[in-house]
């Protein structure tokens, strides 16, 4: 926000130095991005092919996984339906500014046909796919890599799951490091925003955080009943365990931050 209102104050006053200015924030914004988006390839993967391997080897050994992912994939799905549906009737209640939310420049590209872009859904050159940042081919060959794993023998296996789990931890790492340098980089990148869209991206940015967190929340509300009816259990003794890792949901927006958190909370609710 400090961003958005210094460039566009900057840019209604019609400051002589503003093109230095942006000169300046610009690299800076990129490389801060860069910095963040270079760990996506190697993290994403690294961590479907150790969470594929380890919850293949476990589906095969009892009831108890199988059930984890049908719960997991009915309760993805519906929660999207919802979200969707819900930030549609919140942006026909309350209409995007096209002027105000749209960056100058060309349009954005017409998405592919749907017959086209199944056709590159398995990647011929998962290098490629993974140079070029194609995450669904990638996610696909991920997928199949994991499972594969799972199923050579088990020496080769963990020689295999120790050197991605290497890699997750040191991409965390560097995750890590970027992050300490968000302050500078998101306050780079609103800068430049704010001062060619002027105050009303402010509107904007205040518009899209409204609509994602009143999804996120009736989201929230909707699969702790559910949970709560399903797994038989008290609503404060569900809320109670479910707090830490909602804190910790709320504050770094990543649910692989949240993990460690879960995992503290189950025994809480008599989850082996």
């Amino acid at each position: 926000m400090a961003g958005l209102v210094a460039g566009g104050w900057l840019a209604r006053a019609r400051f002589t130095g503003l093109d230095r200015l942006l000169a300046m924030a610009g690299p800076v914004g990129r490389l801060w991005l860069d910095a963040l988006t270079m760990t996506v390839v190697p993290l994403v993967f690294a961590l479907l092919v150790t969470g594929i391997a380890g919850a293949a080897a476990t589906a095969g050994s009892g009831t108890v996984a199988r059930r984890a992912m049908l719960w997991f994939a009915a309760l993805l799905i519906a929660s999207c339906a919802v979200s969707a549906g819900l930030a549609q009737l919140l942006l026909t209640a309350w209409p995007v500014d096209v002027l105000s939310g749209s960056l100058p420049g060309a349009a954005p590209p017409v998405p592919e046909p749907g017959s086209t872009w199944l056709s590159g859904i398995i990647p011929a050159n998962p290098i490629k796919a993974a140079a070029d940042t194609a995450m669904v081919p990638l996610v696909v060959f991920a997928l199949l890599f994991g499972f594969a794993t799972a199923r050579i023998a088990q020496p080769l296996a963990d020689s295999l799951l120790t050197f991605f789990r290497a890699i997750v931890e040191a991409m965390l790492v560097i995750v890590h490091w970027v992050l300490w340098l968000a302050p500078v980089g998101v306050f780079a990148l609103a800068f430049g925003v704010g001062a060619r869209l002027g105050l009303g991206a402010a509107g904007t940015l205040l518009q899209y955080v409204v609509v994602v967190v009143s999804c996120c929340l009736v989201t929230t509300v909707l699969v702790s009943v559910t949970a709560m009816i399903a797994g038989r259990l008290s609503p404060m003794r569900f809320l109670r365990a479910a707090f830490q890792p909602q804190v910790v949901a709320v504050s770094t927006q990543s649910s692989l931050a949240s993990l460690p958190a879960m995992i503290d909370a189950a025994p809480a609710l008599g989850v082996d």
